[in-house]
């Protein structure tokens, strides 16, 4: 009833994911009633008192970790508090990407570089307020942070190369979520950025883990960086004494009946090299690159039809062998001919 007040229905979060916005409502409002149901359960049998008693001796319960003293009370209120925080942050994030960022119109990289921030952010001051809450002494911090540094120079290297690149992914964005990219072997779409780790749907169907480190430190092809669009070239051979006119017009014609093949820039084609068992031409065009593939394979099918129906083979390497014999051997043979 409440997600159906006019102040909530004018939020895209509850027009676009209502369902699961009402779902985790009701999860909350079961677990309030079944911890109200069990207090009110205990209090009507007189054993509400004897139950709190017991919780407060355990939680009084206290032991020693080396010079520190360490309570149940103080470990629990810092589970709770950074549980508190994990949670803040991912309601942080859902709201910032689908309630905030959608209403203004902001740089390319700019929400992402937000959200990481303020995901991360809200992490640390959580964990920073459960130590304080659990009374510990943050001024003993130093010390942990010297025996970090101790760790990460002899241990952590890989990690610590890895997040620090992804922060240069996220401040820097050369590569963003959604573009397609190589790296290596490998061809897809990024559909995340960590600060360790980044992932990358190749067009097999799998999602390839990618170390920051190595899209900072080697060579990478951004398709997107710059436009959506992408060259196709294809190099076909045809056979010698084949009219060149007549198949510029085949090639010209299969590319721009491809519905998703751009006409600007326009479909060209071109005799590149004069080949040793055949002519080489090449046909390029221009695609969105998420349709590069299909269109390298439709392009390829309606070349070899069209090949078909104008009588036009795909030549195939050949040589042509000559012997020549000596005068004797020539001899030789043509008495074995007699014999025969």
């Amino acid at each position: 009833m409440a997600l159906r007040t006019p102040l909530l229905l004018s939020l895209r979060t509850v027009q676009n994911h209502g369902d699961a916005v009402a779902a985790k409502m009701r999860r909350v409002a079961t677990y309030a009633t079944a911890s109200l149901w069990v207090i009110i359960a205990l209090y009507n049998v007189g054993a509400f008192g004897v139950v709190l008693k017991t919780l407060e001796n355990i939680f009084e319960s206290q032991w020693k970790l080396g010079a520190a003293e360490i309570s149940v009370r103080d470990l629990v209120i810092f589970v709770v508090v950074l549980w508190a925080a994990f949670i803040i942050s991912r309601m942080f994030r859902f709201i910032l990407t689908n309630e905030i960022f959608p209403r203004f119109k902001m740089p390319r990289g700019v929400p992402d570089v937000l959200e990481l921030l303020a995901r991360y952010g809200v992490l640390l001051f959580g964990f920073v307020f459960a130590l304080s809450s659990a009374g510990a002494n943050l001024s003993q911090l130093t010390f942990a942070l010297s025996a970090l540094g101790v760790g990460i120079g002899f241990g952590l290297q890989n990690i610590v190369n890895n997040f620090v690149c992804g922060l240069i992914l996220v401040f820097e964005h050369p590569i963003q979520v959604g573009d397609y990219v190589e790296v290596g072997p490998h061809f897809g779409q990024v559909n995340r950025i960590g600060f360790r780790s980044s992932s990358l749907s190749i067009p097999d169907g799998a999602d390839v883990i990618i170390p920051n480190s190595e899209l900072i430190g080697t060579r990478v092809t951004n398709w997107s960086l710059a436009d959506q669009m992408r060259r196709i070239t294809l190099r076909v051979p045809v056979p010698f004494g084949t009219d060149p006119n007549k198949v510029f017009e085949i090639f010209k014609a299969i590319a721009r009946s491809q519905p998703q093949v751009a006409a600007n820039p326009a479909p060209s084609a071109a005799l590149e090299k004069l080949g040793d068992s055949a002519l080489t031409f090449i046909v390029r065009c221009w695609v969105r690159t998420e349709a590069y593939e299909t269109v390298i394979f439709g392009l390829t099918l309606a070349i070899n039809n069209a090949f078909k129906e104008s009588g036009i083979q795909i030549p195939f390497p050949h040589s042509d062998v000559h012997v020549h014999l000596p005068e004797k051997s020539a001899l030789a043979m043509a008495q074995v001919e007699k014999l025969k």
